[in-house]
């Protein structure tokens, strides 16, 4: 989860539209919940969102893909 605040202010400087996206979406992938007062964001289909930030470049490594720094 992640506060939609966080995720809209990130995201805002590149033109991307968060509320947009996420109504495209709606329910199956991606949803918007209210969380100790506010409005945050759960990826519901974990599976296709690693797909989709693979093919959009903006894939974070898993735990066991962690890889030391080159010096």
């Amino acid at each position: 989860m992640v506060r939609f605040k966080d995720c809209h202010k990130k995201h805002l400087q590149s033109g991307f539209d968060a509320h947009s996206f996420v109504r495209s979406l709606g329910s199956p992938f991606i949803e918007k919940y209210a969380w100790r007062g506010e409005a945050v964001l759960k990826l519901e289909d974990l599976p296709w969102a690693d797909r989709w930030m693979i093919w959009y470049g903006e894939e974070v490594p898993h735990h066991r893909h962690w890889q030391q720094l080159k010096k």
